[in-house]
C-alpha cells in the first residue's frame, strides 16, 4: 500500500496515548494509519474539564518516541465559550462524569468542531486533501462541520441509538427511567431531524457504525450502506496466561468500569448471591470508582459477598492490565455500551468474556471466547450471568477453551487489523471518485 498513500485529514477531538475509550481509539487509529497514508490530526488540546491534557500528554509521549508516521498533529484549544458552559456544568453536575450535563457538554463541544472547521478551511486552501475523516467523538449526535468542504468524508465508527428492552425499565428506579426516556426520545428527534446530521450523512462516502443496531437505522437514512466497524480493539502485543490450565479455585472475575447505574454491577452481585454454592467458587475484583459505589459496597455486605468481593478502585491502565493477568474472566454487565474498551483488552491477556448481547459487544465477543446473555429483563440478566458463572467455574476444560478462543479473537480484533480495513477504504474511496471525474 506504499506506493498508494494518500493525503488525509482526521478530525479526533479526543485523542491522547495514556487515555483509554475515546482517546484510545483516537490515539491508536491516528498514529497507526500514519504507516499507510500521509496523515494530518486536528485534536482537542484537551477536555473540557481539562483543556490542555491531551496536547501535554501527546508532548510527553514524543519526549520518550519517535513520530515514525510523521503525522502532522494540530492542537486546537477550546473556545473561551465552551470553558465558560464547561465552568457552568462542573458548577451544576459536580462534574461526577467525564460529559457531566449531555446538553451543556455537547453544546461546548459543537464550538470546538466550529474552531475545527474553520482551521480545515485554512489548511485545505494550502494543502491538498484526498480523504477527510470525522474519526472521534463517536457519538452521532454531533457529526462536527467537515463534511461541508468538497472532500470525500469518512464517518465513524458512530451510533449510539440502541434503546433499552422495556422489561429492563422497572429496574432503574423513577429518576434514571426518566433520563433513559428523555434521551431515547432525543436521540430519536435529532436522528431524523437535525441538519447537521441529515447533511453529514447525505455528504459522507462512508460511514462506520459500531454495532448492528446503529447499522441498521444508519442504512435507512444514508444512501449508501453503512460498514460494521468497532469502536475499539486489542492489543496483540500484551502478555496473557490463557494457555494455562488453570485449575485452581476460587475462580477470579474482573468488573471494570465506572460506578453508574448503566454499568449494573448489582446484576453481578445478585447473580452470585442467587446461587450459594459460587460463594466459595468466586473472587470478583472491583475496578473502578463513581457515584454509586457506595451503594454496591452496602449491597455486598446486605447479601453477604464480602468475602467474594475486592474493591480495587480506580486505578492506572498498567495496574488495571497486571489484574487481568492475574485473572481468569471478564464480567462485563453494562446494559449499553459501544464496545467498550475494556473487553477487547480482556481478550488481549486471553481473558473469556460474559457480558450481555448487544451493541459492539455481541460483534467483539463469539461462542469461541465468551458467553453473551441476551438482554431482556433483569430478572432474565441476573439468571443468565449466574448460569456463566457456575459453568465456569465447574469445567475447567470449557473456561481454558474458552482462554484459547480469546487470544485467537484477539488477534482477529487487533488496532493493525482495524486501521490496515480504514486505510484499504481510504484507496477505495479516492479511486472511485477519481474514476467518476
Amino acid at each position: 500500500m506504499e506506493s498508494s498513500r494518500l493525503n488525509i485529514l482526521v478530525s479526533a477531538h479526543e485523542l491522547n496515548p495514556y487515555g483509554g475509550s475515546e482517546c484510545a481509539e483516537g490515539w491508536n487509529v491516528v498514529t497507526r494509519l500514519g504507516k499507510y497514508h500521509n496523515i494530518t490530526v486536528l485534536y482537542a488540546s484537551g477536555s473540557q474539564f481539562d483543556p490542555f491534557s491531551y496536547e501535554n500528554a501527546i508532548k510527553d509521549y514524543f519526549t520518550k518516541n519517535k513520530n515514525t508516521g510523521n503525522i502532522n498533529f494540530i492542537a486546537i484549544p477550546q473556545t473561551r465559550l465552551t470553558s465558560l458552559i464547561s465552568y457552568l456544568n462542573k458548577k451544576i453536575t459536580g462534574n461526577i462524569s467525564s460529559t457531566g450535563n449531555p446538553f451543556l457538554y455537547y453544546l461546548g463541544y459543537s464550538l470546538w468542531e466550529k474552531k475545527a472547521y474553520a482551521v480545515a478551511k485554512e489548511l485545505c486552501s494550502k494543502s491538498k486533501f484526498d480523504i477527510i475523516h470525522h474519526l472521534t467523538s463517536i457519538s452521532f449526535r454531533e457529526p462536527g462541520y467537515l463534511w461541508k468542504l468538497d472532500i470525500p468524508f469518512v464517518w465513524g465508527p458512530t451510533g449510539g441509538l440502541s434503546r433499552l428492552p422495556f422489561q429492563f425499565y422497572k429496574y432503574l428506579g423513577y429518576k434514571a427511567y426518566s433520563k433513559e426516556f428523555i434521551r431515547n426520545s432525543i436521540n430519536h428527534i435529532q436522528f431524523f431531524s437535525h441538519y447537521r446530521i441529515r447533511k453529514a450523512l447525505q455528504n459522507s462516502s462512508l460511514i462506520y457504525t459500531f454495532s448492528k443496531e446503529d447499522e441498521l437505522l444508519f442504512s435507512k437514512r444514508s444512501w449508501k450502506k453503512p460498514k460494521i466497524l468497532l469502536d475499539a480493539a486489542t492489543y496483540s502485543s500484551l502478555k496473557n496466561r490463557a494457555a494455562n490450565n488453570n485449575k485452581c479455585l476460587p475462580l477470579k472475575a474482573v468488573w471494570c468500569g465506572e460506578l453508574i447505574q448503566r454499568k449494573s454491577l448489582d446484576i453481578i452481585l445478585y447473580a452470585i448471591n442467587s446461587a450459594p454454592e459460587l460463594k466459595d467458587k468466586i473472587v470478583l475484583k472491583v475496578i473502578g470508582a463513581g457515584p454509586l459505589e457506595q451503594y454496591y459496597k452496602s449491597l455486598t455486605e446486605t447479601l453477604e459477598l464480602g468475602n467474594n468481593v475486592e474493591w480495587i478502585g480506580k486505578v492506572d491502565r498498567n495496574v488495571v492490565f497486571d489484574i487481568m493477568n492475574d485473572s481468569d474472566l471478564l464480567v462485563h454487565s453494562s446494559y449499553r455500551e459501544a464496545t467498550s474498551h475494556v473487553v477487547p483488552e480482556a481478550l488481549s491477556h486471553g481473558l473469556p468474556v460474559v457480558c450481555h448481547d448487544i451493541n459492539g459487544m455481541s460483534i467483539a465477543v463469539t461462542n469461541e471466547c465468551g458467553i453473551k446473555i441476551p438482554l431482556t429483563s433483569p430478572e432474565k440478566s441476573i439468571e443468565g450471568f449466574k448460569e456463566a458463572l457456575i459453568k465456569l467455574a465447574n469445567n475447567h476444560v470449557e473456561l481454558n477453551r474458552l482462554k484459547i478462543g480469546a487470544i485467537k479473537r484477539a488477534k482477529e480484533l487487533s488496532w493493525d487489523k482495524m486501521v490496515e480495513t480504514i486505510a484499504r477504504d481510504y484507496i477505495t474511496i479516492h479511486n472511485t471518485r477519481k474514476q467518476k471525474n
